[in-house]
């Protein structure tokens, strides 16, 4: 099960009012007042100095917070409608529209900024997708190999690998370094989260199942090593099995 299966979006800390996960990492701080006194009532929210108020009543308030906003001392503010500020966050019915930071990099809903997909220069098999959370200072690179390449081991083995998307920072995919510390076995409830969700979504290949005679059936993939842009290591877990008669995998002994 995931960790949070729902997440306040309204929340009280130390007296002030704010709005959080509308445009990640930052909070709104909001003044918010409401009239329930008749169906359907009204929200109002406004900026801390009670600029920009949006009021949110009736058939409007099914869209639900829509504008544009600002960065500001490591928080938004909503802009007044019709505002002329440079390069703003958009937001329609509380989802983001595509927004380019001054660094030419794209800023999602959840602070994730993603650079153009390039070839590597010294590998023109090989993608490279900077990305990285508004907070953090360096990049993982997402890495996609356009073709198989040949991994070979000892006893004339010969697998070809293919991957996408794997995160790679410093060089190296390492799946440890892209799990919680609450993971158990291939079960990660904190997958969905902002700080592992990007990295999860990778994909790997392999093929080839002979290993000293014996079949091999490949589970996880562990770590990947590149040196000049070129896999030098690559660590697979798997099943061995005995070459029984129908050549499949076995499943767990009851």
């Amino acid at each position: 099960m995931a960790s949070s299966d729902a997440t306040d979006a309204i929340v009280l800390q130390n007296n002030q009012t704010l709005i959080r996960h509308l445009i990640e990492p930052f909070d709104w701080q909001v003044k918010l007042t409401t009239d329930l006194n008749a169906y359907p009532g009204s929200l109002n929210f406004a900026n801390q100095d009670n600029s920009a108020a949006l009021l949110l009543t009736g058939d409007t308030a099914l869209k639900g917070i829509s504008g544009d906003f600002a960065v500001t001392q490591n928080r938004i503010d909503r802009l007044p409608d019709g505002s002329s500020a440079d390069n703003p966050f958009h937001i329609e019915a509380e989802s983001i529209a595509a927004h380019r930071d001054p660094d030419g990099t794209f800023h999602d809903q959840r602070g994730l900024l993603r650079s153009a997909t390039h070839l590597s220069t010294a590998n023109s098999n090989l993608l490279k997708t900077p990305v990285r959370l508004q907070e953090d200072s360096t990049d993982y690179e997402m890495t996609s190999l356009l073709t198989t390449v040949s991994l070979n081991f000892p006893g004339n083995a010969n697998w070809q690998f293919w991957c996408r998307d794997l995160p790679v920072k410093a060089s190296s995919f390492d799946r440890a370094k892209v799990r919680s510390q609450v993971a158990q076995d291939v079960n990660d409830p904190d997958a969905l989260s902002r700080k592992f969700n990007y990295l999860e979504g990778y994909e790997w290949r392999l093929v080839g199942n002979s290993l000293f005679s014996l079949d091999f059936f490949p589970l996880t993939l562990e770590k990947v090593v590149f040196i000049n842009d070129q896999i030098d290591e690559v660590r697979i877990v798997g099943r061995l099995q005995l070459p029984l008669p129908g050549r499949k995998e076995l499943g767990a002994i009851q």
